[in-house]
């Protein structure tokens, strides 16, 4: 029977963990044996496109939490 890393170091890491992990390893790889030529132009391009991405989401999630009654910041406000 096979052991999750859990049970072994009580550390739990978000699935997209795994990927960023093999991408990590297949960038690293290209770069030594030059399989495939990616400009770094097109790299930024993509990078910044996700980074927009990930921050709009993250901040779209902050502002529907944050419109609930009850919200943390109302209390702070009625003190």
């Amino acid at each position: 029977m096979s052991a999750t890393m859990r049970e072994y170091l009580d550390i739990i890491l978000p699935s997209y963990v795994g990927a960023m992990f093999i991408a990590i390893i297949l960038r690293n790889i290209n770069e030594q044996l030059a399989l495939v030529e990616i400009p770094d132009n097109a790299i930024n391009v993509i990078s910044d496109l996700c980074l927009g991405i990930f921050l709009t989401m993250a901040m779209m999630g902050l502002q529907s939490r944050c419109a609930e009654p009850g919200c943390c910041v109302s209390k702070r406000a009625s003190r």
